[in-house]
């Protein structure tokens, strides 16, 4: 698993809409999960990060499903 973009992730997981609307999706799905959330505090995880880790990623496939 390769570090990905926000904006890469939220079209996986939106891809049928536009990108603004895919990434303000994305980050109310993962602000919604209290788990994600409580684990993103615990890394270096900021709200306006560009990549997410393939750590990161893998916490997010677990928590949301894959895309």
């Amino acid at each position: 698993m390769k570090p990905i973009t926000f904006s890469e992730l939220a079209n996986l997981y939106f891809g049928d809409y536009s990108a603004v609307w895919a990434r303000k999706q994305m980050q109310r799905l993962i602000q919604a999960n209290p788990t994600l959330t409580a684990e993103f505090a615990s890394m270096p995880y900021r709200h306006r990060s560009f990549r997410f880790t393939p750590r990161q990623l893998a916490l997010i496939y677990e928590q949301l499903g894959e895309p």
